[in-house]
């Protein structure tokens, strides 16, 4: 007897996907980066990457306020809850315990360039950089002229 696959919503299996490929990719042939620096990525790659399917289910709008999102963050914990003792810590501090700065609703702004908005960054820099995250998952390091730029919030 043949049974039928149960359905997911699309959102859902393309952040548990991406989840899986950060957690291998972080696992494969070492690289330059310390692990300190892979945890810090991954956390702000899950949080991108949860924001966005936020935006996607939403009609392409951040949330509201921090409190929105973390209601949407705890009705499905399975993605972030190895990375954070709870919904309040994972959006608050990265990796290593570095604070986080996350936008909501209007302070979040589509880039000229018309890419994914720029949803976080790391509130203190390593070697003068910074961290930050779009809603893809995008994780770059930017310096303190280029944060500002992203971040007008930040200066």
């Amino acid at each position: 007897m043949l049974r039928s696959m149960p359905t997911f919503p699309a959102g859902m299996i393309a952040v548990r996907l991406a989840f899986v490929s950060i957690i291998f990719s972080t696992i494969g042939c070492g690289s330059g980066s310390s692990s300190s620096s892979q945890t810090e990525d991954v956390h702000l790659k899950v949080l991108g990457l949860l924001y966005g399917q936020f935006m996607s289910q939403s009609a392409g709008k951040a949330p509201a306020n921090q409190k929105v999102f973390l209601e949407y963050l705890k009705s499905d914990s399975a993605n972030w809850d190895n990375l954070a003792p709870s919904a309040e810590d994972f959006l608050s501090k990265s990796g290593d315990g570095t604070e986080l700065t996350v936008l909501f609703g209007s302070e979040v702004k589509t880039p000229e360039d018309g890419g994914l908005p720029w949803v976080a960054f790391e509130k203190l820099p390593e070697e003068n950089k910074y961290r930050v995250v779009n809603a893809r998952g995008f994780v770059r390091l930017v310096d303190k002229q280029e944060l500002d730029q992203l971040f007008p919030i930040a200066s």
